[in-house]
C-alpha cells in the first residue's frame, strides 16, 4: 500500500468494499507465541540527529492474551460502548463480549445489490458515529436501519432513494446521510432523519454525488461532493449553511478531527483552516509540499508533509511556531497527540516523537511500517504494524518493551477500553480480533 494508501487518492474518504459474510460462527483461536527478546534500538531516521530520550524508560509489563476470535473481514476500526464491542465484519455487524469475546448479539445485513455498488454505496459499514446507543448499518441498497446498541433489535429502518453513498452523521437529534435519489443516478440528496423514529424531516437535494465523507461541529453536518466543494447543512432545518471550494490536492480530515467551530484541511503545499459557522477561510500556511490531513491538538496544528517535516501551527493565524526535519516522508495519518508529544510514522518504517513546545525530537525507533495511529495504556505507547505486530514502547524513552504477534497486518489504531487493549489484524483471508491486558512483572 503505497504511501499508507493515500497518495494515489486525492481525498481521504470512508471506503468499504463488499464483502460477503461467512456462514459458519466466529471460532477462538489459539493465543499467539511469547515475543521474542528485544534487539537493540534500531538506528533514528536519517537527518533525525541525536534522539535523546528526556526520561528514563518506565518498567514494562507483561502484556496477557485475555481472548482471541478470528472472523470475517472487518471493514471498520471497533468501537466500544456498554462493556461491549462493535464490528463490521463483512456485511454484519456483530457486538462482542469486551471481557470475554462472547458474542452478545449479531446483526445480519441483506446481501448487497449490484445497483448499489454501480452507483457508489459505501457497503455496510454507514457509520460514523457511535453514542453508544445506536449503531446505525445498510440493509441491501437503500435502507437504513437503526439498531438497539444493547440488543442488537431494529428500532426503526428507513428506505432513501436508490443508493446510500455517505456515512451517518448524528446532530441535534437528527440523522444526516446522502444518498442517490434517481435509478439514473443522476440526481442526489442529503436527507435528515428523526433520531427516534427514522422519519425523514428534511430532503436536501444536491446536483452533483456525495462523496461518503461526513463530519459535525455541533449542530453543523459538513459533507463533500464530487466537484470538490465542501457543504455546510444546519441539521435540525436541512437548511443550506454554505458551500466552499476544496483546496487543490485536497485532503480531508477523519470526522475525530473537526470540531472547536474549525475544519483544518490539507492542500498542494498548504494547510488551511476554516470556519464551520461560515466557511471562511480563517488562514492558509504554506508547508514543503503535500501534508495530508492535519491534526489540531494541544493548542496547534500540527501537519505531516511528505518532504519530512513536521510543522506546528498557530491556531488563532496559522504563523508558524517551529518545524522539525526528519529526513523521511511522513505518514500524516498516523499523527497523534498526547502529553506534550506529537507521534509522527515516517515511510521509512520509523516513529519519532516530537516535543509539542518547541519541536525538539525527543526519540526516534524504527519499528515496522504503521497503517494508524498509536494508542495509550498503562503508561505505555501500542502501535500494530503491517506485519501483524502489536509493539509497545515506552512513551518517554522510546524503548522497546514488547513486540506480540496478533496476525498478518494492523490496519485500524489499537482500541483501548476498560484497561484492555483490542487489536484487529487481517488473518486468513478475514480479520482476528486479540484482546491483551497489561500486568506488572
Amino acid at each position: 500500500m503505497g504511501y499508507r494508501g493515500l497518495l494515489g487518492v486525492a481525498l481521504l474518504v470512508v471506503a468499504c468494499a463488499p464483502v460477503s459474510p461467512a456462514a459458519a460462527p466466529a471460532a477462538s483461536v489459539p493465543a499467539p507465541a511469547p515475543p521474542a527478546a528485544v534487539a537493540d534500538a534500531a538506528p533514528p531516521p536519517a537527518g533525525v540527529g541525536d534522539a535523546v530520550a528526556t526520561a528514563a524508560a518506565a518498567p514494562a509489563r507483561e502484556w496477557v492474551v485475555a481472548w482471541q476470535r478470528r472472523l470475517d473481514l472487518v471493514t471498520q476500526p471497533p468501537r466500544a460502548g456498554n462493556g461491549l464491542l462493535y464490528l463490521f465484519v463483512g456485511n454484519d455487524v456483530l457486538a462482542l463480549d469486551a471481557a470475554t469475546g462472547d458474542e452478545h448479539w449479531r446483526y445480519t445485513a441483506p446481501r448487497l445489490a449490484d445497483s448499489a455498488l454501480a452507483l457508489g454505496c459505501p457497503c455496510a459499514a454507514t457509520t460514523a458515529d457511535f453514542h453508544g446507543r445506536d449503531v446505525y448499518v445498510l440493509a441491501g441498497t437503500n435502507e437504513l436501519r437503526a439498531l438497539d446498541s444493547r440488543t442488537g433489535q431494529a428500532r426503526w429502518a428507513q428506505r432513501l432513494g436508490q443508493a446510500i453513498t455517505t456515512p451517518t452523521v448524528t446532530a441535534a437529534g437528527v440523522v444526516v446521510i446522502g444518498a442517490v435519489a434517481d435509478a439514473l443516478g443522476t440526481d442526489f440528496a442529503l436527507y435528515g432523519l428523526d433520531e427516534q423514529s427514522g422519519a425523514v424531516r428534511w430532503t436536501l437535494p444536491f446536483e452533483r454525488r456525495l462523496i461518503p465523507w461526513a463530519a459535525q461541529d455541533g449542530a453543523t453536518v459538513l459533507g463533500a461532493t464530487s466537484d470538490q466543494r465542501l457543504v455546510a447543512v444546519d441539521a435540525p432545518s436541512g437548511h443550506l449553511r454554505w458551500t466552499a471550494g476544496l483546496p487543490r490536492g485536497p485532503a480531508l480530515p477523519p470526522p475525530e478531527r473537526v470540531g472547536g467551530g474549525a475544519l483544518p484541511l490539507g492542500g498542494d503545499s498548504s494547510v488551511l483552516l476554516l470556519d464551520t459557522a461560515t466557511g471562511a477561510e480563517r488562514w492558509r500556511a504554506s508547508v514543503a509540499d503535500w501534508p495530508g490531513a492535519p491534526l489540531p491538538a494541544g493548542g496547534r496544528v500540527f501537519a505531516a508533509t511528505v518532504a519530512g517535516q513536521l510543522v506546528a501551527l498557530d491556531p488563532g493565524s496559522g504563523a508558524r511556531l517551529w518545524s522539525a526535519g526528519l529526513g523521511e516522508p511522513l505518514y500524516s495519518g498516523g499523527l497523534a497527540h498526547a502529553d506534550g508529544t506529537v507521534y509522527v510514522p515516517t515511510l521509512g518504517n520509523a516513529l519519532a516523537a516530537v516535543d509539542a513546545e518547541q519541536g525538539r525530537v525527543r526519540w526516534a525507533r524504527r519499528v515496522g511500517e504503521l497503517l494508524a495511529a498509536p494508542a495509550w495504556l498503562a503508561g505505555a505507547l501500542l502501535v500494530g504494524t503491517a506485519d501483524g505486530a502489536l509493539v509497545v514502547l515506552d512513551p518517554a524513552s522510546g524503548e522497546e518493551q514488547a513486540r506480540l504477534p496478533v496476525g498478518e497486518a494492523v490496519r485500524f489504531s489499537p482500541l483501548v477500553a476498560d484497561d484492555a487493549v483490542y487489536v484487529v489484524a487481517d488473518a486468513d483471508g478475514g480479520s482476528v480480533l486479540t484482546a491483551l491486558r497489561p500486568q506488572a512483572r
